[in-house]
């Protein structure tokens, strides 16, 4: 009997980590402008993506510098253009909300504004992470993530 509770409270504890996060859910509808009954969301290690209506997003989980309790799941689109409004906005010398942002892929999007275009690279340092493999040995990979506190855009190039 005992065994029979410790495996369904495992079971649920397990299944909860599966789940996807509601404020995760609506941080990508509204970016993808998708309702989220028409998205297809899939954990992938800290980040959720959400697939649907055409578009993609992902979102990462922050936590507040000032109060660790206050958490959320913020869209990782949303972030990287707040981020280069400000550093468009520092290279252009041109107000913030005069810019227009397109994104051309995941990692080029264009900047207009104050009679200037520019294309910018999003740039992120591989992370690595090691684990032991079922022999105790340990294996070590890195990978790209897609939004970090260390990644930055670089200006590739200026049209006037």
């Amino acid at each position: 009997m005992r065994s029979i509770r410790w495996l369904l409270a495992s079971l649920v504890i397990l299944g909860g980590c599966s789940t996807v996060p509601q404020t995760a859910k609506s941080a990508i509808s509204a970016t993808t402008q998708c309702p989220e009954d028409q998205l297809e969301f899939r954990r992938e290690g800290s980040f959720i993506s959400g697939r649907g209506c055409g578009q993609f997003d992902q979102a990462v989980h922050m936590c507040s510098a000032v109060d660790e309790d206050e958490c959320t799941w913020r869209s990782v689109h949303q972030l990287k253009t707040e981020r280069l409004r400000r550093r468009a906005s520092a290279d252009f010398q041109c107000d913030a909300a005069q810019l227009a942002i397109a994104p051309l892929d995941q990692k080029a999007w264009n900047v207009r504004g104050c009679n200037q275009a520019g294309t910018y690279l999003w740039s992120c340092a591989p992370q690595a992470s090691s684990r032991r493999d079922w022999n105790g040995n340990f294996k070590v990979s890195s990978q790209v993530p897609p939004y970090a506190d260390d990644c930055t855009w670089i200006l590739n190039n200026v049209r006037n």
